[in-house]
């Protein structure tokens, strides 16, 4: 991205007058290979000159930014909460992820502040959600005698989500992110999602691994929604 702005940076500067641009008593100069040419009544190549010489301010700002992103880049180190875990000692291990993440085991209402007002969808465990479609996702965890957090308040790779349920594994408390990608009509709705799955793979959570995904039509009846659990070893 970075790149492709200073290279249209530096299209646009070549393209202008070369020189620089000097006020002497009132009046202005063209300077240009040690000659001074006096231009105070060219203002368009005196708006040339000044344009000239913010976008060399500005190519090296951007340049020096690519720079950082660069090795920001090459020395960032994602937090992968498994791999963090694994590290500590042994009577670490073996405890719900939970514990480590700050949250509780049991079912737990929505803690996301945005648009509360579209929490309107009740699950029989009397948690609600905004859609249908979650609500009878909820209903089969439920129902399988699952503990989820309806849209908790997660930090990833320095990024605060709020993923739609957050799942402990029954078998080795791995953590597990299920987000149901239901509206995906709206491009608005898909840029967000394709967002938040790519910072979801940079911090090493993975679709088929820690990250299950979900459409509207896997979930079309109860026993659809049950096959996936079972394919999951969930229950």
């Amino acid at each position: 991205m970075l790149a492709d702005l200073i290279k249209e940076k530096k299209a646009e500067l070549n393209a202008l007058p070369k020189g620089s641009l000097i006020l002497k008593k009132g009046c202005y100069y063209h300077k240009y290979r040690q000659k001074e040419t006096g231009i105070t009544r060219n203002r368009e190549l005196i708006s040339a000159l000044a344009r000239r010489r913010y976008l060399q301010k500005e190519i090296s700002i951007l340049e020096e930014n690519r720079d950082l992103a660069d090795w920001y880049d090459a020395h960032y180190v994602p937090i992968i909460p498994s791999e963090l875990i694994a590290s500590f000692p042994s009577s670490y291990q073996g405890l719900p992820i939970y514990s480590f993440l700050g949250t509780s085991g049991k079912n737990t209402a929505s803690a996301n502040p945005y648009k509360r007002e579209q929490l309107k969808y009740l699950s029989n465990g009397g948690i609600l959600m905004r859609s249908k479609s979650e609500v009878l996702i909820a209903n089969e965890l439920e129902a399988c005698g699952i503990s989820y957090q309806y849209e908790p308040r997660l930090v990833i790779g320095g990024k605060i989500i709020y993923p739609d349920f957050l799942l402990e594994h029954p078998w080795d408390q791995r953590m597990l992110i299920w987000e149901h990608l239901g509206l995906l009509d709206r491009p608005d709705y898909q840029e967000s999602n394709r967002e938040k799955l790519a910072h979801y793979c940079k911090n090493g959570i993975y679709p088929f691994q820690s990250l299950i995904c979900t459409f509207e039509e896997d979930i079309k009846d109860r026993e659809q929604i049950r096959q996936i659990i079972r394919l999951l070893h969930l229950a």
